[in-house]
């Protein structure tokens, strides 16, 4: 097996660059290390997921999968194609961190919970709304029925009750996000 740096250097050194298939034997955050599919070359290390390695878009190759290797310089290369993905990762400077991993989507950690449902929330607050609706409806009726026992019963606190709620009604309006969709 021909030593790898000397074997690129050779190639690379003239001006070029050098394309390989390589298999994933190890990944450690914004590097990996890659075997080559042609076996005269030695296991390459620290190959580069992604540009800057602090910031930008990381795939992640499954370790064992196929990937093509660009390499620029003897000790300097990067991932250019993925045959199996783990998982992606997209960080600003800002702190703005957003991975896709086993077909969830998460969002600066996720410390806020998943995104809601709107059909099932606007479902949920429609139901509230008709219980809240069909209270208000029975409350006069109730009250009348109690009679007038006192002043807070009966018809007088039906009509107190009835103008205390003049104008008032719920209203449910559009929740929906349309930047984010899922």
């Amino acid at each position: 097996m021909n030593n790898g740096a000397e074997v690129i250097r050779g190639i690379v050194g003239k001006g070029g660059c050098l394309s390989m298939a390589c298999i994933v034997e190890a990944v450690d955050g914004f590097l990996c290390d890659v075997q080559p599919v042609d076996g005269d070359i030695a296991a390459i290390k620290g190959v580069r997921l992604n540009a800057s390695g602090v910031s930008g878009l990381v795939v992640t190759p499954k370790i064992g999968s196929v990937v093509l290797v660009v390499m620029l310089g003897a000790n300097d290369g990067f991932v250019g194609m993925f045959s199996e993905v783990e998982k992606v990762e997209f960080i600003d400077e800002s702190g703005f961190e957003m991975v896709v991993e086993k077909g969830n989507i998460e969002i600066n950690g996720g410390e806020n919970g998943g995104i809601i449902k709107l059909k099932e929330l606007e479902s949920n607050l429609k139901s509230l709304k008709n219980f809240v609706e069909s209270m208000h409806q029975t409350i006069p009726d109730a009250l009348t029925a109690i009679g007038a026992s006192s002043a807070a019963s009966g018809e007088v606190g039906s009509a107190a009750y009835e103008l205390a709620m003049t104008g008032k009604k719920i209203e449910i309006k559009d929740m929906e996000n349309k930047k984010i969709k899922h």
